[in-house]
């Protein structure tokens, strides 16, 4: 029976906040990669799903600005950071910097990007202001445990 990759890793031994490339995945002349963008320490700490809401909504348009080939950006069910997947080789440091450079624009944003009606399926369930707070803690290197 096949079991997730993501399952054969010992969550104790996770460090966060981190990035790590968890899967590569060549076809042809392709490479897909998955990275883990890891903001809290599993089974200790977790991000509000309005707020994770929110980080979902800058960091899937904010990303597509600074990298290329970015296939997916998306949530890790267990709230505790998010999965990348490009279409590319990305060193750890470029994804580390694209990030901080998303978490700098939800600093500065007034207005979450695509929460509306039109475009979002629960526009109303999303908290910048927290976003905000994360943000400005995983750039100050203090600990996000302070959130739950």
């Amino acid at each position: 029976m096949y079991k997730v990759k993501s399952f054969n890793i010992d969550h104790t031994k996770i460090i966060a906040p981190s990035v790590t490339l968890i899967d590569t995945l060549t076809a042809d002349n392709l490479t897909i990669n998955k990275y883990a963008i890891r903001l809290c320490k599993p089974n200790e700490w977790y991000i509000r799903p309005e707020t994770m809401h929110t980080l979902e909504h800058f960091f899937a348009l904010e990303i597509r600005n600074i990298l290329k080939d970015v296939f997916d950006l998306s949530p890790m069910g267990c709230m505790t950071g998010f999965y990348l997947t490009v279409l590319c080789d990305y060193k750890i440091t470029d994804i580390e910097t694209a990030i901080t450079e998303c978490m700098s624009k939800v600093i500065t944003a007034n207005d979450i990007p695509a929460a509306n009606i039109l475009e979002c399926g629960n526009y109303k369930f999303m908290d910048l202001a927290d976003a905000k707070i994360i943000c400005k803690s995983f750039l100050n290197k203090n600990s996000i445990n302070i959130f739950l």
